[in-house]
């Protein structure tokens, strides 16, 4: 079940529209947004935030705890702590602002679109994950389930690499970059 926290004070049921970040009037209809924060967990210079507050009545900002990153063998106690470390103080940055990172506990393609619908959110926003064959089969799964779950629109945003590797690839031809000139 999913279930919103505070980050560092345990688990417990979120509120439904408390924690949200409430954006400025919109020229069209405001929407509820879920932010999905996976990599790049910072507020400043975020294209997913961007993208999240344009138009929305209220912004859910959420992590997924995914067991799949414990369980894959991959992550030690130091990444860990520096995942809790990251957390905290995204959420620290959310509280500036007037909201709370909201985190969920299980698989991303049950626990976000359960959200979604719990918070009658029409947009889902996520930065690009890059091309991990696990992150790529779970955000299919997960849009899969927004839309079932009454999403409308989905957002992925560049922000973990420099560029958009899809297109840097289409730029040039499916060859490696071999010049600096490819990037301008």
């Amino acid at each position: 079940r999913a279930q919103g926290a505070k980050v560092g004070e345990g688990l417990r049921p979120a509120a439904d529209r408390r924690h949200s970040m409430a954006v400025g009037k919109a020229t069209v209809a405001a929407v509820n947004v879920l932010l999905w924060y996976r990599k790049g967990l910072r507020v400043h210079d975020s294209p997913a935030l961007v993208a999240a507050c344009d138009g929305a009545a209220h912004v859910y900002p959420v992590f997924c705890l995914d067991p799949w990153f414990v369980s894959s063998g991959s992550v030690g106690p130091l990444r860990l702590r520096f995942l809790c470390e990251a957390l905290n103080d995204l959420d620290r940055s959310l509280k500036a602002r007037g909201s709370r990172l909201l985190v969920l506990r299980g698989k991303p393609e049950e626990e976000i679109p359960r959200a979604i619908r719990k918070w009658g959110v029409e947009r889902l926003v996520f930065e690009s994950d890059g091309v991990e064959p696990y992150a790529l089969a779970r955000d299919v799964a997960v849009c899969e389930g927004a839309r079932k779950a009454g999403v409308t629109h989905i957002v992925e945003t560049q922000g973990h690499t420099l560029c958009d590797l899809d297109e840097l690839l289409r730029e040039c031809k499916g060859q490696p970059v071999t010049s600096y000139p490819v990037f301008q």
